[in-house]
């Protein structure tokens, strides 16, 4: 199934274009955000887009989790007016075939962040200067 909407990539670009102030306001209060949507997602048992996870090369349904560390370590980060985020562990960037990111910038981010992120885009907007 082929998601469509923006990438990362596109959304970190239309951050650029706002007014530095908004920018940094964006990244700082949607960090916090779409790491709580990560988290839930990765707890969820689902992809980032809702949908189920993909099976193992065993034929099961993965938990992914075996220490927590992972999942504990997975979060989005704010530098500046930069939206990035931080695997954790080593072993994370293996986790991605299994749904929990979007697989590269290029791949479009799943609806649930993205409205959480206008959102957090059109309140710094309205109490922008």
């Amino acid at each position: 199934m082929k998601i469509r909407g923006p990438s990362m990539r596109e959304i970190q670009a239309s951050i650029k274009r706002l007014p530095i102030t908004v920018a940094h306001e964006v990244a700082t209060r949607g960090a916090p955000a779409l790491t709580a949507r990560l988290q839930a997602d990765f707890d969820s048992g689902r992809t980032a887009y809702g949908q189920p996870r993909p099976l193992t090369s065993a034929g099961r349904v993965p938990d992914l989790v075996e220490t927590g560390r992972t999942r504990a370590e997975l979060a989005f980060d704010s530098a500046g007016t930069v939206l990035r985020v931080k695997l954790g562990t080593p072993w994370a960037k293996y986790l991605i075939r299994f749904g929990i990111l979007p697989s590269g910038a290029r791949a479009a981010m799943p609806t649930a962040w993205r409205k959480a992120l206008d959102a957090i885009t059109a309140r710094a907007i309205e109490g922008s200067p």
